[in-house]
């Protein structure tokens, strides 16, 4: 795992011998800085702005509480600027991530988890002049992929479930507050109550290697910071280049803890 201070600059991989000194003192510290921080301890407090998943954030919080409740040390830190809440420290100079969502250390090792999320939205079809339900593609950097396809950590990806595969009629209205009333009474108020499950995707290195050939590779996005390659990651692809790594969950499995235990065993 590679670390950078947030204050100083400075960046380096942790040694063997940071890490017994992370499992006893509860500690990481910048020789640089000298400045000092104890990792998240404590569960966070969970919300959702709605009966069900809206955003990445909002599952990524109950993977930190599961994994807390486990006994797993993680931080609360996302590489995005001013997403460090919990940062790593070493040499009293806190550390935060160029890459990943959710840092934790596990069976002698640290790994890093890379999370998408991937929902349905009411689209503007302005070939037919109406508004239709379609899921959409998520993103990955290759900076992100560089992780996994390294071994250093998992993809996990949760998507709502297809409308085709669970029986949802098509939905198709004039207007965009219509397409999502309906979207809310068909699909996500199910997804509330558990009728429905939503669909889990856990790549270690080999199958997220599989994976970048068979599907990322090829799906460059165009992107405005040069230094940065974004693909395309298509849930119609991983249900067919991933499918081993699959599972379903029901909202009430994934806030209770279910899907932390599945990112455990896919590490075994």
């Amino acid at each position: 795992m590679r670390i950078w201070c947030k204050k100083c600059g400075r960046n380096r991989e942790v040694s063997p011998a940071e890490v017994n000194q992370i499992l006893t003192h509860k500690a990481f510290e910048c020789s640089n800085c000298h400045n000092i921080h104890y990792s998240l301890l404590k569960e966070r407090e969970c919300t959702m702005d709605l009966p069900y998943f809206t955003s990445e954030e909002e599952i990524r919080c109950f993977i930190l509480n599961v994994f807390i409740k486990l006994g797993v040390m993680v931080w609360d830190c996302r590489a995005e600027a001013g997403k460090c809440s919990d940062p790593i420290w070493r040499d009293n100079i806190s550390f935060a991530l160029k890459y990943g969502d959710i840092p934790f250390f596990w069976n002698e090792r640290f790994y890093m988890i890379e999370l998408k999320f991937i929902k349905h939205r009411c689209l503007y079809d302005e070939e037919n002049g109406v508004y239709r339900l379609a899921i959409f593609s998520s993103n990955i950097d290759d900076t992100q992929s560089e992780i996994v396809l390294n071994g250093g950590g998992l993809l996990v990806v949760v998507a709502e479930p297809s409308t085709e595969e669970i029986g949802v009629p098509p939905i198709w209205k004039v207007l965009e507050d219509e397409c999502e009333m309906e979207s809310e009474r068909l699909l996500w108020s199910e997804l509330a109550n558990g009728k429905y499950p939503y669909d889990i995707f856990i790549l270690n290195q080999k199958q997220f290697s599989q994976f970048w050939l068979e599907s990322l590779l090829k799906k460059k996005r165009k992107f405005k910071r040069k230094t940065t390659i974004r693909r395309v990651l298509d849930k119609s692809d991983l249900l067919k280049y991933a499918s081993e790594s699959r599972t379903q969950l029901t909202l009430q499995h994934i806030t209770g803890g279910e899907i932390g235990k599945l990112i455990l065993k896919a590490l075994e």
